[in-house]
């Protein structure tokens, strides 16, 4: 069975001006995603962590610091197991600073 995840994508918000909304494609046997985030930029040494749960493909992360970037991955996962995880993304917002890995 394969239980893995696409590319992410980020998409921005004028209403939410520094909320990202991370989106991915959904995999058949997942009963839901956990989102990881880590508090530097995708290229750089850091600690994931797990923000939060989603029973959809996509997440808004409500916790971000608008001038910080952040680099995101998402796990599929049923009762039983969960996932490797997906490719990455950065957000960074600045003076309309946005980059998609």
């Amino acid at each position: 069975m394969k239980f893995l995840l696409s590319f992410l994508f980020l998409i921005p918000s004028l209403a939410l001006a520094a909320q990202p909304t991370v989106t991915w494609d959904a995999v058949p046997e997942a009963t839901y995603y956990v989102v990881e985030r880590m508090d530097v930029a995708c290229k750089a040494p850091g600690q994931w962590a797990q923000i939060g749960t989603s029973t959809t493909t996509q997440f808004i992360d409500v916790t971000v610091i608008p001038t910080w970037p952040y680099c995101y991955r998402v796990r599929s996962a049923d009762a039983t197991r969960l996932s490797i995880p997906s490719g990455t993304a950065q957000w960074w917002l600045g003076p309309q600073n946005m980059r998609v890995q």
